[in-house]
């Protein structure tokens, strides 16, 4: 893949500044960015979340964006008295200067994403920081060692957090997720790595029989009938009462957990 031409880069960009949160007052992400927890993971490539957030009354704490081409690392921390949070657009973003446009574009950068995912896994994953490289501990041996789960990225939720999946269409397109997924399910059939992984992972939606029956075989529980989902002829509202009842049932499974 090309570098993507400053025309293709501004477009994008044009378009997704459409979307605030001045024109979408009561859009179902400000009851999100009210969730008690930790950790925001999207695959979307606007700052819609962090303009909420900010609108609250949060801060921007540290950016790590030193990576120029994935995102396996990057994130925004942002904090407001004694909470902390951390948003990671795992599919890059569009408001990077242009030497450093990080948006996931074409089946290259994809593969090329796939490989840092299992560098990552795999503990063979390396970067440099001021001339330093840096080197990371693999899940499996993260899962031996918990002094060495240090959250790095976003990778290492889906081994050490509860992780709920809502809004995203689990295809065949989001084959990263699905290597994580796949690999997360082998481990957990490994009697040695499967007493350290106890978090749980839910996917809310209704995927074609196919991919549900395979997001099972990878240990998600798919929660496909409570809440509904909106059926084929559904309207907007339709959509944002279901999501709203996604949050709750989130909210609620947290409470539970603690």
């Amino acid at each position: 893949m090309g570098k993507v031409s400053s025309d293709v880069r501004d477009r994008l960009k044009k378009k997704l500044e459409e979307f605030t949160p001045q024109k979408y007052p009561g859009s179902v992400l400000h009851q999100l960015a009210a969730l008690p927890i930790d950790d925001y993971l999207t695959t979307n490539y606007d700052t819609f979340l962090v303009q909420i957030l900010e609108s609250q009354h949060y801060k921007t704490s540290q950016r790590r964006n030193s990576e120029t081409k994935y995102s396996i690392r990057r994130h925004v921390c942002m904090e407001k008295e004694r909470r902390s949070l951390r948003i990671w657009n795992i599919h890059g973003t569009y408001n990077e200067k242009p030497s450093s446009f990080t948006i996931q574009y074409g089946y290259e950068h994809y593969c090329g994403c796939i490989g840092k995912i299992d560098s990552y896994l795999k503990g063979t994953y390396t970067y440099w920081v001021q001339k330093q490289k840096k080197e990371i501990a693999g899940i499996p041996e993260k899962l031996r060692k918990p002094q060495l789960q240090l959250e790095e990225s976003w990778i290492d939720l889906f081994f050490f957090s509860n992780v709920y999946i809502m809004g995203l269409n689990l295809s065949s397109e989001e084959i990263d997720l699905l290597y994580i997924l796949n690999l997360r399910s082998r481990w957990l059939r490994d009697s040695k790595k499967a007493r350290c992984i106890q978090n749980r992972i839910v996917f809310y939606g209704q995927p074609a029989k196919a991919m549900k029956a395979l997001l099972e075989e990878f240990d998600v529980e798919v929660c496909s009938s409570s809440p509904t989902p909106p059926g084929k002829n559904a309207k907007g509202t339709d959509y944002e009462k279901y999501y709203r009842a996604v949050l709750r049932d989130i909210q609620y499974r947290i409470k539970q957990a603690h």
